[in-house]
């Protein structure tokens, strides 16, 4: 016995399937493009997998049509429309799912390709800011080494000696460049974050800077980058009190060597 009436009733279920998935792309399109500013992760991924999402349909509608010719050619016992329509159950929660896990995974790629550019960043970031506390570093010890031979020369100068090879203001140069391009580096750092480091290399600048000017050996610009930094770490010095005291000494002598009237 043909059974066309029951087999129509299945194609039909099996076609409202098809447009209830296609109902939800749409759906997840739209949302996906409110969400994202008008990209839809949806299309993007139809793009590139669209012949995967066709061959899943293809073998959904060749189940489909093997049901449908198998009603056709031979009267169903009392299983058979239940086994038939299990399998076709099965076949769309396959394609259904397979869709499902290729966003899923995707959404995964995406937040794993996110996260290691975080990763890059907060290395790259730590990498410039060893970079910076080392050229500070090295901008004081040419400092302390200015310091030295200026105590030497003094002292041999009291002696009536004055040896050329010593000059310490070339130390005090090389500390005034160090820290400037440690401060240029450290622009490549969040401000906010690093602020710590960023007042410790202006504070040291505009010392260095003040006592170029008190030797006589101030440059043009001096004064006004002085100033600058002086006034920055002034802003700032009630966030660090273990630095207060440097902090101050630092605009007290700033505001000594450059004073406003000058």
């Amino acid at each position: 016995m043909i059974n066309e009436g029951r087999a129509r009733e299945h194609l039909s279920k099996a076609l409202n399937s098809f447009s209830f998935l296609f109902w939800v792309a749409r759906g997840g399109c739209e949302m996906e493009q409110e969400k994202k500013e008008g990209k839809c992760e949806w299309q993007r991924w139809l793009g590139r997998n669209w012949w995967k999402l066709l061959l899943s349909i293809m073998v959904s509608s060749l189940i489909v049509v093997y049901t449908i010719t198998r009603y056709q050619l031979e009267a169903p016992d009392k299983y058979t429309i239940f086994v038939d329509l299990i399998t076709i159950i099965l076949a769309l929660a396959g394609a259904i799912g397979f869709v499902v896990f290729r966003l899923i995974s995707r959404e995964v790629e995406s937040q794993l390709r996110e996260a290691l550019r975080e990763d890059e960043r907060v290395l790259r970031e730590g990498q410039i800011y060893t970079r910076v506390e080392s050229m500070a570093n090295t901008g004081l010890s040419f400092y302390e080494q200015y310091r030295t031979l200026s105590g030497l020369k003094d002292y041999i100068k009291n002696k009536k000696k004055t040896p050329s090879e010593i000059d310490p203001m070339r130390y005090l140069n090389r500390a005034i460049e160090r820290t400037t391009s440690a401060l240029e580096l450290a622009e490549e750092l969040d401000e906010k974050k690093y602020e710590r480091i960023i007042c410790i290399c202006k504070n040291n600048l505009a010392y260095y800077l003040a006592e170029r000017q008190k030797k006589g050996k101030a440059q043009p610009g001096d004064k006004e980058l002085a100033k600058k930094y002086a006034e920055y770490v002034r802003e700032r010095m009630d966030k660090y009190p273990r630095l207060v005291a440097s902090l101050a000494d630092t605009c007290e002598f700033v505001k000594q060597q450059f004073p406003n009237d000058e």
